[in-house]
């Protein structure tokens, strides 16, 4: 279907409005787009009547010649199916009802303008090739509104959210205070609350925290790198309307004005927080892959979005902005294929590229045929941090409840997987002389480690990630010598570097690549075991030199070309790592080494117990280790990682016990 010339719809507009038709419509169709930088804006009529139907006209205009001239709008769908008819060149199109609402609350309140807009649920057809041009639209906008109010919200919600809204339209509006004083003056009292006694008074508080859970705009991921990206961005609610940049910058002034030990201004200071740390660390800096893009990361992936695939699309035009080199989104591409892909350039891009690792480490998984180091983001749910204010003293801890009448398990917590398989564990004391009854049957490599180095790690934020990660790799690959030999005997077994290959999974286990990471290993060994005592730095420098030697060196080439040699690269030589890589799988200092019944080796964080067993979760590759409480209770006292998990062959490890573990 041909479209038109923005001055030609406006024409067909005025036309339209002066002789309307009250017959059917036919269904409107797209017709495609004759390059790649054309995209669709929609021209919508005005009305002084706010419940009058929408009308409209599509034209295709490439994106350099309207920039600054269009507000995108960024809302949410809700799940919604569309059920509300629009008329678009004289067509009918059915529209969700937030659309229909945003399209009604944007277009003038006279009949006779007209209102350039653009309106994803419209002016794209939900390809892929419009959805790599997301972060260009909205970065060529001159506003993006953002449409807070959701269609299923009855009159008594909107009464109640009234004013808390306008409490943050007050607060926002702090920032463009001139007179400091009086600023954190205003905010004091904004914070406290103007209830007459100086403090901020409990019931703001449940509104406020009410109306951030409920709005689902605040729950989704799409909406991060349109706020990013964006010009300038406004909150709009009903007729109330605030700057999304002046909210960000009260937040920063506010905790100057902070109430001292005043539990319930904390409580609502943490909700400003949930909408704006995500947006503020998207708009901060022109590139979010900056030393604070660890923390952004996992808060932003813990959102929401429809499909798997878009767990990462949502996120293209604002990875592509700060120099992320990515391929266009195509949906046709399996999952693990997309997630390697953007684990693999964030990581090599990023100074702190460990927070998708982090997510891959940590995630429960459904796409089993992905690296042990990629994450498979869709499985993250959240926002969890909202959960964690509102009900601020409660402790999430996952639980198992057997019932009483059958034998399923069922899984309380955060986390609800369902429990899948088991695997007992037979515990094997590496350290100590096996024929000594006396002596424990497990024990955390905490307990064999060097105190001074111990005590080092544990308390000094000063130590580096380099250092901490190449010492506690040496000490696990002493463990796997241990472990596959038959004496405490210092001499290495010839299948220690195999084995720690394949337990961090970097790539193929060729001789090459082996030969390559025995390497690597030996230049941690040579720069950071000798020297416990030193500066930290100077072990890092030394590392950091070796490194760039084996990259130089022919036989190492083919390796140090792969994405696996970057990852590993980062783990080593990224500081902002110390926070994630050590904590999840590099912190062997704080390890238990365990082998399962059917003689798997592995480890898990802390100290495990005699009579702990290893689940795995329903579609996951993440096993826990499970610990009986009482009779119809168990704890998920931590996940583990077992050599071979990855293999499909670990579970089950005895095939009549499967459906105990099991859900119908």
């Amino acid at each position: 279907m041909a479209t038109v010339s923005i001055r030609n719809a406006l024409g067909q507009l005025r036309e339209r409005r002066s002789n309307p038709r009250d017959l059917p419509l036919d269904p409107y169709v797209y017709s495609p787009l004759q390059g790649e930088d054309l995209i669709r804006l929609v021209v919508v009529q005005g009305s002084e009547d706010k419940t009058a139907s929408v009308s409209c006209c599509l034209v295709d205009v490439r994106l350099s010649e309207v920039d600054n001239i269009y507000p995108a709008i960024s809302y949410t769908w809700e799940g919604q199916t569309p059920t509300e008819q629009i008329e678009v060149d004289g067509h009918s199109m059915l529209v969700t009802r937030n659309c229909e609402a945003a399209l009604k609350r944007f277009r003038p309140e006279e009949s006779n303008r007209a209102a350039i807009i653009w309106i994803d649920s419209i002016c794209i057809d939900q390809s892929a090739a419009a959805v790599s041009l997301m972060g260009q639209i909205y970065g060529g906008a001159n506003t993006t509104p953002v449409w807070l109010r959701h269609s299923q919200i009855d009159i008594q919600s909107i009464e109640g959210d009234l004013p808390v809204v306008q409490w943050l339209s007050d607060f926002a509006a702090t920032s463009n205070i001139e007179d400091q004083h009086y600023r954190n003056q205003r905010l004091a009292a904004l914070i406290r609350g103007e209830d007459g006694q100086g403090r901020l008074t409990e019931t703001l508080a449940s509104l406020l925290g009410r109306f951030i859970s409920r709005t689902p705009w605040f729950s989704r991921l799409w909406v991060v790198q349109e706020i990013g990206l964006s010009r300038h961005a406004v909150f709009v609610w009903e007729h109330i309307s605030f700057g999304c940049s002046d909210l960000l910058q009260a937040l920063v002034r506010a905790p100057d004005s902070l109430p001292a030990r005043d539990d319930t201004a904390t409580r609502i200071f943490g909700f400003i927080t949930i909408i704006t740390d995500v947006y503020l660390g998207a708009r901060r800096t022109a590139s979010p892959l900056d030393t604070g893009f660890r923390i952004w990361f996992t808060q932003v992936i813990q959102l929401l979005a429809s499909k798997p695939h878009d767990k990462a699309f949502a996120l293209y035009g604002l990875l592509k902005e700060a120099g992320v080199e990515l391929c266009k989104p195509n949906y046709d591409t399996p999952l693990d294929e997309v997630y390697w892909h953007y684990t693999v350039q964030i990581t090599k891009t990023s100074t702190s590229g460990g927070a998708v690792l982090l997510e891959g480490l940590t995630g429960i998984r459904q796409v089993s045929s992905m690296a042990s180091w990629v994450g498979d983001w869709s499985t993250i749910r959240g926002p969890r941090r909202i959960r964690k204010i509102l009900i601020p003293n409660r402790r999430y801890q996952y639980s198992i409840r057997l019932r009483e009448n059958d034998q399923h398990l069922l899984v309380k917590g955060v986390r609800t997987e369902l429990i899948a398989q088991r695997a007992d564990l037979s515990f094997v004391d590496f350290f100590y002389d096996p024929n000594d009854v006396a002596q424990a049957t497990s024990i955390s490599c905490k307990q064999i480690t060097d105190d001074v180095w111990r005590q080092k790690i544990e308390t000094s934020r000063e130590i580096r990630s380099a250092l901490t990660v190449m010492w506690n790799l040496t000490v696990f690959r002493n463990c796997m010598e241990f472990a596959r030999s038959s004496s405490s005997s210092s001499e290495p077994s010839s299948n220690v570097v195999r084995e720690l290959f394949e337990l961090l999974d970097v790539g193929s286990s060729d001789p090459a690549s082996l030969a390559s990471f025995e390497r690597l290993i030996g230049m941690v060994e040579g720069q950071c075991v000798p020297h416990s005592t030193i500066d930290v730095v100077h072990a890092e420098a030394g590392l950091a030199r070796d490194m760039k030697v084996m990259e130089s060196e022919e036989e190492h080439m083919e390796w140090v070309r792969k994405p696996e040699y970057h990852i590993m690269r980062s783990l080593l030589t990224d500081a902002s790592v110390y926070y994630t890589w050590m904590t999840i799988i590099a912190s062997l200092l704080h390890q238990t080494l365990i082998r399962t019944a059917s003689g798997r080796l592995g480890f898990a964080t802390y100290t495990v117990a005699v009579g702990d067993s290893v689940f795995r979760f329903q579609g996951s590759e993440a096993p826990a280790i499970i610990r009986s409480h009482g009779e119809h209770y168990h704890w998920i006292t931590s996940w583990a990682y077992i050599t071979g998990a990855m293999d499909h062959d670990i579970y089950p490890e005895d095939d009549d016990r499967i459906d105990w573990y099991t859900f119908v």
